[in-house]
């Protein structure tokens, strides 16, 4: 028999052998169906922030343009009292910088 045909047996014993090995069964399946699932889950979590800032930047927006409507901001200072109340409406997560 040649090396050849030595490390061939050798080769194809091993691979059998990992054919027929099931312990580690459960781990691997787990990581198959981990990665999307937390994929999902993080992503779900990003867009549900995005429509939380969105919605108080909105809300905080609406506040704001009623005192420009009703005059409040043009006598009590401009577009600094505009920027206060603003930054003072929305939520603490977005920046007022």
């Amino acid at each position: 028999m040649s090396i050849f045909a030595r490390a061939y047996a050798r080769h194809m014993a091993f691979v059998e052998r990992l054919r027929r090995e099931r312990r580690g069964v459960g781990a691997v399946e787990f990581a198959l169906i981990a990665t999307p699932f937390f994929v999902l889950l993080l992503g779900f979590v990003e867009v549900s922030m995005l429509f939380m800032l969105s919605t108080s930047l909105d809300f905080g927006v609406a506040e704001a343009a009623r005192k420009v409507r009703t005059g409040e901001i043009q006598n009590g200072g401009g577009q600094a009292a505009f920027r206060t109340l603003l930054c003072a409406e929305v939520n603490p997560l977005l920046k007022c910088n």
